[in-house]
């Protein structure tokens, strides 16, 4: 492996994680079911940073089969890895386990899942977890298992789906403090907008509220209790209003590949009413959408802010393109919004024009053809 290759990883557990010789940490990932577009190095590259990581503090390394979908809860054997027999014991006994597996929990059972996680008397001190690395090859940002360890536990926690061995020297090779900073003043006029909207020179033409919504940054910065963050990192994002998207979304890319001709998606209400384009993504998302009809809710707004981010089929790093935005559909409950569903898929828009609109002040223009106004 490469001098830089093994330098970026040593500043993930050094820099982004700043673990302590001490600390328990959990890598996963998962394992091959015959899934489209699975690399047959990614396992080896969770094995990697595994190793290189007991340089640094105590690993525990856990593999599953792969949940075949961005955004499904990850198997059970994991829950009772992260939080431990007595919760998830106690979980059954409350009867709510299966309805946070299936995503199906209401907020009563929600806010009964933390109580009892949040309950420290049910975790054995020296068996705590401190940071996750989550390196499935299917995300688990958007999952109630990543939102309790978070959330009530502070449990640290990198989001590594779709990982390639390249972003090591690449967009995880990135100034963190400057795009912090960035990534965070980006948030701030997400949070602060009450509409937007997006225009492509290809046909996208969106609008949506983002009233009482709070945007987020993805900064890469994990070092206080409950932070979370993908890496690579630098995306500012945000949950907009259900119900409230309209227009057309032009898409070229697939999660990991160029599209032979791209997907279009007319949306109403907030919900994808019809799809053309690639006939072989065009079928698998209606199959999704019939299997989980509020899989097809626009569920997210996202701006790239990291300047090494280059690959554009591969979304991990593709959605941290500066310059591009991404639009999600599926699971957003996890980051603001209402929508849970065992789905989250995001598509990467180039060369937008990003107009917000705020009471009481002049619309501005965030990102005018691809070029980031605000820097």
């Amino acid at each position: 492996m490469p001098s830089p290759y093994i330098k970026s990883i040593h500043r993930l557990f050094l820099k982004n994680l700043a673990v302590k010789k001490n600390e328990n940490i959990l890598i996963f990932t998962d394992t091959d079911t015959g899934a489209n577009d699975y690399p047959p190095l990614h396992y080896k590259i969770a094995k990697l940073i595994a190793a290189e990581g007991k340089k640094f503090a105590n690993i525990i390394f856990h593999a599953y089969p792969s949940t075949g979908s961005h955004g499904a809860e990850p198997p059970i054997t994991l829950w009772q890895l992260a939080f431990g027999k007595e919760i998830i014991n106690e979980f059954r006994k409350q009867k709510i386990l299966r309805p946070l597996l299936n995503k199906t929990a209401t907020e009563k059972q929600i806010k009964m899942a933390h109580a009892i996680v949040g309950a420290q008397n049910l975790v054995p001190l020296h068996s705590k977890i401190n940071a996750v690395i989550a390196l499935a090859w299917f995300s688990t940002t958007h999952t109630n298992f990543r939102k309790l360890l978070t959330q009530s536990f502070g449990i640290r926690y990198a989001s590594m789906p779709l990982f390639d061995v390249k972003m090591l020297a690449g967009p995880m090779n990135v100034d963190v403090k400057k795009l912090s900073r960035e990534t965070i003043l980006l948030a701030r006029y997400l949070s602060n907008a009450h509409t937007a909207e997006i225009t492509t020179p290809d046909g996208t033409n969106l609008h949506f509220s983002l009233k009482g919504r709070q945007g987020h940054a993805d900064t890469g910065v994990l070092t206080k209790d409950g932070s979370m963050s993908n890496l690579p990192c630098g995306e500012a994002y945000i949950a907009p209003v259900e119900g409230t998207a309209k227009g057309k979304l032009v898409a070229r890319f697939s999660q990991t590949r160029t599209l032979k001709e791209p997907l279009i998606f007319e949306i109403k209400e907030g919900h994808v009413k019809k799809i053309s384009g690639e006939e072989k993504d065009k079928k698998r998302l209606e199959q999704v959408f019939k299997k989980y009809p509020k899989a097809c809710v626009l569920a997210e707004f996202g701006i790239g802010t990291n300047k090494k981010a280059k690959r554009p089929d591969n979304i991990l790093e593709a959605e941290k393109i500066l310059g591009t935005i991404h639009i999600a559909f599926g699971d957003n409950s996890t980051f603001g919004g209402v929508n849970k569903v065992p789905f989250h898929e995001d598509f990467v828009i180039f060369k937008p024009t990003v107009k917000l609109y705020f009471r009481g002040k002049k619309p501005s223009i965030l990102i005018k053809r691809g070029k980031t106004i605000i820097e």
